[in-house]
């Protein structure tokens, strides 16, 4: 019973951390997203400046230049920083994911071992049960054998004591003449 409500709640878990990961995923699809709409608009809009710069002079083209530039290099920075934060993310998912995981198979290894275990005591039970019986019955069997070794040779004393009894009652039986009694003795 606890291990079908282990497993329920680790399935439980699971699936609250696949739901999270799929919410990361789709806030991490809609931020990529409008970082592109974002630099799509900004390519736009450097290249209209860049146009109404070059109709001018080689200054607004230098200055187009560095602005860009500095514009490519803000840019970079905004990826870069949006980019650990999704590492951030993704490894405090994985890690919480790996310990979960780790923690399902500690548990699933923990269940397989008593289970084993219940396994064992149960046979030695039993083992130990059939060699209680087999043990009696042979104590059993071996003290009727002995009983009846006992009668038998009981039965054999009694028919040469009977055998014994029979020559002698054909032999005559033996008087033994009283001893005479002496004084002070009774009975």
């Amino acid at each position: 019973e606890g291990l079908k409500a282990f497993t329920f709640k680790a399935w439980m878990d699971f699936k609250v951390i696949e739901r999270s990961e799929r919410e990361i995923n789709v806030a991490l699809k809609d931020s990529v997203d409008k970082f592109a709409a974002f630099t799509a608009k900004q390519a736009e809009g450097a290249k209209a400046v860049m146009q109404r710069m070059c109709g001018n002079n080689d200054i607004s083209l230098i200055q187009l230049t560095l602005q860009g530039w500095c514009e490519a290099i803000l840019e970079q920075k905004r990826e870069a920083e949006l980019e650990e934060v999704n590492k951030a993310k993704k490894a405090t998912v994985s890690s919480f994911v790996a310990r979960n995981k780790a923690s399902a198979m500690i548990a699933s290894e923990r269940a397989a071992y008593w289970q084993d275990q219940e396994l064992t005591t149960y046979l030695f039970c039993i083992w130990k049960r059939e060699s209680k019986v087999e043990r009696m019955r042979r104590y059993g069997k071996e003290r009727n054998e002995k009983r009846k070794k006992d009668l038998v040779s009981v039965k054999g004393l009694f028919r040469s004591f009977a055998s014994e009894l029979e020559s002698s009652l054909k032999q005559g039986t033996p008087r033994i003449e009283a001893a005479p009694r002496r004084l002070g003795q009774t009975g």
